[in-house]
Order: structure tokens, then C-alpha cells, then sequence
């Protein structure tokens, strides 16, 4: 009994619990001082007070040194992303504007319609983005920073608010029309879905993605604003995208529009910088440009280790894609017998020590890569971090010094020297 007692008094205490506890009371007296002076009750006003409620919970038992540091963060940030900054500063402004100035249709349809939207909508906006997060994080690994789930989110409650305004504006008119002219409203709504198929499948995802190493930084507070990346972390972020290119000079010629990249500032997923991807025509690709692919992905956190003695968490999405690539390998029985999908525990531990042994094996050459080219790899990381990015020509003096190792996959076949010549069946994917 103790012992649960003693758990429960923790709950208590917690700086959570006692947020949360305080935010309850708050958002009663703004909700009685929001009917007091005539506001409607509705769902979105409801989100935003609840919000407000947190917020003014969380400054109140906050001390002043966290006050004043977060207060100065959020400037920082302000000042350094000001163009994200006025961005979202307008988002929240059409917000308020449309929001204040709705109209209630007249016409009962178009009544019900504002109120499935109302409710549906907002459902829409708070549920399926996070849960269209998660299962993307599932099937690739790389996480999102809550700078850009915030961001989208903004993005999202602004064209919630922007919606109701233009059915109470004009949804009558519109009611009105669609029944007067049934058969043009027909073709309008089937030309606009055909348009939004045509405009949806044509802004869908590469089918092979830039090689990229992403930050972490910002998942550690909840900011609306991506930061800047620190020189140490353009440091690492240079070591990792030239120990992805390193790799590069097994292909013997390399695309006209390859590109290698440190971002000035992350991207929406937090991506700090690049190589150009490099995929094939092909349904089916060989075993050896499998083997060299492998190889690519496990070299940027090598990079990382080699050039800095340790390596970061920015490569955990070069993982899974490894784990990817590594399973289809090994399920076509290259090296033995692998179990593409496993009935039991002697099963699964056998596909395991054949991953293991795999990468192993992989990390080993690469070793040998790095250690046989250590001055053009450092060479390259630094004229990467000098330069920020790196086209074809930047690239072949550096990858047409290499010297590869034994056995060292080659996927487009041996070569001399590097070729200005692309492999007519390849083709350079960027993101």
C-alpha cells in the first residue's frame, strides 16, 4: 500500500501533473468570462482557450530565470528565421481575420454542412496529420521535428478557419446555384477531383530519396521555427554527406546533375544535408549495385566516426533503409539460407546473425575504404563545409583519386578512370 502510495504522490507532484492541474481552473474562468461577455461555444474557440490554459499554467509555475530564457530563445529564434517567422505571423492573423468575420448561411443545408465541417474539420486538423506522422515514422524511420509538425499544423487550422468563413459567405449562393444547375455543378465537382488526382499523383514522393543526414536538435523543445545548425553541426553534417560520396567513386562516372549539399537551415523534416540519390531504370537491380547501395548508406555515420572519433543520431534513417536493402538481399539466399519470413524464435535469430554478420562485413571494407583514402576523404568533408555544396565537377577531382579496395562492389562494371560518360539505364533521383 505504501508503495502505491508513495507512486501516486510522485503523480502529484510531477511539474506536469501540476500544470495540467492549474490549467483546468484557468480554462473554467476563461470559459465563464467567454460567455459572459456573449462569445459562442464552439469547438475551435475551445481548442484555442485550452491551449491558452496550458500556456498560462506552464509561464505561472515557471520561474523567472526559465521565463527570461525562453523569452530570449523565442527572440533568437525570431531573429534568425524572421522569414518563418512573418510567415507564420500571417498564418495566425488570415486565422483570427476569417474566424472573427464568419456568417451564419440561411439556408439549412448549407447549415448542416457548416456544422460537419466545424466538428469533422477540426477533428481532421488535430488527428490525422500527427497519426500520418507516425505511420510514416514507422515505415521510415525518420522522425519529424516538432518545429515542422507545429508548422503544418498552423498550416492546417488556418485553412480549418478559412473554410467556415467561405461556407458562411458564400455557401448559400452556392446552395442556390447547384440547384438551379444540377448538371453544370456535376461537371464542375468531376473536373476539379480529376484535376486534384492529377496535381496529387504528380507532387507524390521520388521513388528513391536523396541520401540525407537529419537533425535532432529540434525535437528536444517544442519551437515553431526550425534553428539553424550549430558549426558543429555543419561539422558532422559535412563529414557524413562525404562519407556517403566517398562511396560515389565505385560508380566510374557520376550523373550531370549530382549534387552534394550542407543546408544552411533544416528543411520541413529537420534534414540538414544531402547527397543525390541514385537509382535505376530497372524493376529489378543487381546484386551488385545492392551491395553498393548497403555500402552507401552504413558510410555516413563512418564518416561521422572517422573524421570526429564519434558519430551522432543523425542516421537513423540511413539505417533502416540499410535494414531494407539487407533483407531483400539476404532473402535471395546470397548468403545462405535467410528466412523472408520467420515462423519462430530459431528462425528470427538466425536472420539476425546473418544481418549482423552482413554489416559486419560491410563496415569492415568500408574501414579499409576510409584508411586507404583518408586524405581525400578529409579533403572533401572540408572543401564540403567551406563551399556547402558540391556539383559534378566539384566532385570527380576528388572521387578520381580513390583507391578502391578488393572486392569493393562496382555496379556499372570495372573502369579505368572516371568517365564523362552516364550509364544510359541510370538515372540521377534527387529529392
Amino acid at each position: 500500500m505504501k508503495k502505491y502510495l508513495e507512486r501516486l504522490r510522485q503523480i502529484v507532484r510531477h511539474p506536469l501533473t501540476k500544470r495540467i492541474g492549474l490549467a483546468v481552473p484557468i480554462n473554467a474562468c476563461m470559459g465563464l468570462a467567454r460567455s459572459w461577455l456573449g462569445y459562442e461555444q464552439s469547438a475551435f474557440i475551445g481548442l484555442l482557450t485550452g491551449v491558452a490554459s496550458v500556456a498560462l499554467a506552464d509561464l505561472i509555475l515557471s520561474d523567472s530565470n526559465t521565463r527570461k530564457a525562453r523569452w530570449e530563445q523565442t527572440l533568437n529564434l525570431v531573429r534568425e528565421n524572421w522569414g518563418s517567422a512573418a510567415r507564420m505571423g500571417a498564418l495566425l492573423a488570415v486565422m483570427g481575420l476569417t474566424y472573427s468575420n464568419r456568417q451564419s448561411p440561411a439556408e439549412p443545408l448549407v447549415q448542416q454542412v457548416l456544422a460537419m465541417v466545424e466538428i469533422l474539420g477540426l477533428v481532421a486538423v488535430m488527428v490525422v496529420p500527427p497519426l500520418r506522422d507516425v505511420l510514416m515514422t514507422a515505415s521510415s524511420g525518420g522522425w519529424n521535428t516538432v518545429s515542422s509538425m507545429v508548422s503544418r499544423f498552423v498550416w492546417g487550422l488556418t485553412a480549418y478557419t478559412v473554410a467556415l468563413w467561405m461556407i458562411g459567405a458564400a455557401g448559400d449562393d452556392a446552395y442556390r446555384w447547384v440547384a438551379a444547375n444540377p448538371n453544370e455543378a456535376t461537371v464542375m465537382a468531376a473536373s476539379l477531383a480529376i484535376c486534384w488526382a492529377i496535381l496529387r499523383v504528380g507532387s507524390g514522393p521520388a521513388a528513391t530519396p536523396a541520401i540525407a543526414r537529419s537533425g535532432m536538435a529540434a525535437a528536444a523543445g517544442v519551437a515553431v521555427f526550425p534553428r539553424r545548425p550549430t558549426p558543429r553541426d555543419n561539422r558532422y553534417t559535412a563529414a557524413h554527406e562525404a562519407g556517403h560520396a566517398l562511396v560515389y567513386a565505385a560508380l566510374g562516372s557520376l550523373p550531370a546533375d549530382v549534387k552534394l549539399a550542407v543546408n544552411e537551415q533544416p528543411d520541413e523534416n529537420g534534414t540538414l544535408g544531402f547527397v543525390t540519390g541514385i537509382s535505376s531504370k530497372h524493376h529489378l537491380d543487381e546484386k551488385s549495385f545492392a551491395e553498393w547501395y548497403m555500402l552507401v548508406f552504413l558510410a555516413g555515420k563512418l564518416g561521422e566516426a572517422v573524421m570526429h572519433g564519434e558519430s551522432t543520431l543523425g542516421s537513423s534513417n540511413d539505417h533502416l533503409r540499410w535494414l531494407s536493402v539487407a533483407r531483400s538481399y539476404l532473402a535471395n539466399h546470397y548468403r545462405g539460407m535467410y528466412y523472408a519470413e520467420p515462423q519462430n524464435k530459431f528462425e528470427q535469430e538466425q536472420n539476425e546473425a546473418k544481418l549482423e554478420a552482413l554489416q559486419a562485413e560491410q563496415l569492415a571494407m568500408l574501414r579499409t575504404l576510409f584508411d586507404a583514402n583518408a586524405d581525400v576523404f578529409k579533403q572533401l568533408a572540408d572543401t564540403l563545409l567551406e563551399t556547402r555544396t558540391m556539383g559534378r565537377d566539384d566532385l570527380i577531382p576528388f572521387l578520381s583519386r580513390v583507391k578502391l579496395p578488393d572486392s569493393f562492389p562496382l555496379p556499372f562494371g570495372p573502369f579505368a578512370q572516371f568517365s564523362a560518360q552516364w550509364p544510359e539505364d541510370t538515372e540521377c533521383n534527387t529529392r
